[in-house]
């Protein structure tokens, strides 16, 4: 079996490329761009050139099984205009990829990640089903240019792609360093947004990488699926286990944040699924937040 991985070098491309590693019997590529991947992943072949370069030719020489589609163009210096920039190009590409893998590998699944931002807003305890309309917030009202072409495509009996949508992943690196480690170290204190009682719905990302395996590997996996843990917290209560465990403050100034920031923090979007799902339990998360707020310690 091959597998294609873009963007095998990021938050959750790396932890997908952990979980198939241990699968005997599957030959991994991984589509690499500005990020070298870890060096636990050395030993995966490589394709350079970003998911642009996944041309006709590599598609029809390569015959892939499954693509896990994670890489997105960025332009992070241009902030908003960057992100409706990556958004057209972003879709541009995807067309070009779908084209692609139509006519170099017609029985190859595309797995696309995409978030539950997607689906914006929601009243306190409204559920997301797959079948919900988009109303994108935040950084997915640009970027849902790029995963037009995919969505379209589903509606296509033909192909056996899935969408994955997905709340608030819960890892090592990403927006958790990035928006609470980084607050912490600058300040000792951790953010919360507005009132802080918007819903916050969670899924540890060894167990996303798990359940998009699983999926790939489903033939009944295939159109929109939801995937999500067992964990719903309002935002305040997620910030306060983080601070009884760092014994600092909450910090409510964060008007220095990007306008797109504060709003996905403050959103209150919580997914279900017409599909069986296991969940991971609030034991799992409670140990993994714990794991991850000890190495806010260790790096101070």
């Amino acid at each position: 079996m091959k597998v294609i991985v873009t963007g095998g070098a990021g938050f959750i491309g790396s932890a997908l490329l952990d979980e198939l590693l241990k699968t005997s019997d599957i030959d991994i590529f991984a589509v690499t761009h500005k990020t070298p991947l870890a060096e636990r992943h050395q030993q995966i072949k490589q394709l350079s050139g970003g998911f642009s370069a996944l041309t006709l030719d590599k598609i029809q020489n390569l015959q892939p099984d499954v693509v896990f589609h994670l890489a997105r163009p960025t332009f992070p210096t241009l902030r908003f205009f960057g992100r409706w920039l990556a958004g057209f190009q972003g879709g541009y590409l995807n067309k070009r990829l779908l084209n692609n893998l139509r006519k170099g590998a017609p029985r190859c699944k595309l797995v696309y990640l995409s978030g539950s931002l997607m689906y914006g807003e929601g009243r306190q305890g409204e559920k997301h089903l797959e079948s919900a309309p988009l109303n994108p917030i935040s950084y997915a009202r640009q970027y849902v240019r790029t995963e037009a072409p995919i969505v379209s495509s589903l509606s296509d009996y033909n192909n056996q792609h899935l969408v994955i949508r997905v709340p608030w992943v819960l890892g090592n690196g990403s927006w958790f360093n990035w928006v609470y480690g980084a607050h912490y170290r600058k300040n000792r204190s951790i953010p919360f947004f507005g009132k802080g009682d918007n819903s916050m719905q969670f899924i540890l990302l060894e167990n996303l990488a798990q359940h998009t395996i699983e999926l790939s590997k489903d033939s009944a996996g295939i159109g929109i699926r939801n995937i999500f843990g067992n964990t719903i917290l309002t935002q305040h209560e997620f910030a306060t286990l983080i601070t009884n465990q760092l014994n600092c403050d909450l910090d409510s100034s964060t008007a220095s944040y990007e306008v797109a920031i504060q709003e996905a923090f403050r959103s209150n979007i919580e997914l279900d699924t017409e599909y069986k799902l296991d969940l991971d339990s609030y034991e799992q998360f409670d140990q993994k937040l714990k794991e991850l707020v000890d190495g806010f310690l260790k790096n101070k």
